[in-house]
């Protein structure tokens, strides 16, 4: 079945492409989740309308995808966490912790986006990667200090 990509869709392809797919993956899944159109006459006409549509779109978004890596990436993130023996902390710094940080600082992103090899759990300088839309990862520096009191 050829069909005709509405949506980018992981490990087939990019919106506006023209893909072969089998008869259940395309109607059972492709179809009914509104992520493909079957590819006849009249849908492959107006295709280059789509793709212009998608470029645009993608063009927009890679845009502000570096504006926003730019935006990450002039921030330091200090926290200040408590700290038992050996400069260990008690618990660890979280996602949700540097995304507040960072929307404390003006940047708005989602924690979910915030990539986190391992907890961070000693004091220091660590970096962590956010995932960004059409853009290479931003990096984060996160500096962690020990809490007074």
């Amino acid at each position: 079945m050829r069909l005709i990509l509405k949506e980018d869709v992981a490990n087939l392809g990019r919106a506006g492409e023209i893909v072969t797919v089998k008869d259940g993956y395309g109607r059972n899944y492709l179809i009914p989740n509104q992520l493909a159109i079957p590819a006849n006459e009249g849908n492959l006409k107006q295709i280059d309308h789509a793709r212009r549509l998608v470029d645009t779109h993608r063009k927009r978004v890679a845009a502000s995808s570096a504006a926003l890596k730019e935006a990450i990436e002039a921030v330091t993130v200090e926290i200040a966490k408590l700290v038992g023996e050996e400069d260990k902390l008690y618990g660890s710094v979280t996602n949700s912790e540097i995304a507040d940080f960072l929307a404390d600082k003006g940047v708005t992103i989602d924690r979910r986006l915030i990539v986190l090899d391992e907890p961070i759990k000693t004091l220091g300088e660590h970096e962590v990667k956010v995932k960004l839309k059409e853009s290479e990862p931003a990096t984060i520096k996160v500096k962690v200090v020990a809490q007074e009191g």
